[in-house]
């Protein structure tokens, strides 16, 4: 199954050594698999290097980054899978209810970048690697998620 990288990937390579960094990609693409981002990782992530005033180092690594990892556009088949997870999301959906120790959920909220993420995710059948929770209630139901652990501080486990 190839791989689609939620934004918080790609900002936690960027902050790494180099040596660390080549830990964290054996970590995170054992295999080798194909690479993908959304265009709204893209821009989310463009905003942040803006906000933050992130340093040259950092923007030519994530540069670096963009050259290698293929930038999926928004297409109908996206829009189609977005729709889907808002509504199951929002715990209207006709066929589809979020369980929880075997209980319905009422609803999840999603930010809307983090929809368009999953929804890319589903539409590549993509294994989607991030480091938050925000996708745990679509997991094994919409998409694959492989969640890269932190530490009690924070930082990435390599």
């Amino acid at each position: 199954m190839d791989l689609l990288y939620d934004t918080n990937i790609l900002i936690e390579a960027v902050k790494l050594s180099q040596n660390d960094e080549k830990v964290f990609w054996k970590k995170v693409n054992p295999q080798r698999k194909k690479e993908f981002i959304s265009v709204v990782t893209y821009a989310e992530i463009k905003v942040i290097t803006i906000c933050n005033a992130w340093g040259n180092n950092r923007i030519e690594k994530l540069n670096t980054l963009f050259e290698e990892i293929q930038i999926i556009p928004i297409s109908p088949k996206i829009i189609e899978a977005y729709v889907e997870i808002d509504v199951c999301s929002r715990g209207k959906h006709s066929e589809i209810a979020i369980m929880k120790d075997n209980q319905k959920m009422s609803a999840i909220e999603m930010g809307k970048n983090d929809l368009w993420i999953a929804a890319t995710a589903h539409s590549l059948s993509c294994q989607l690697v991030t480091t938050d929770d925000d996708f745990d209630h679509l997991k094994n139901i919409f998409i694959a998620v492989n969640k890269i652990d932190r530490d009690k501080n924070g930082a990435i486990i390599l």
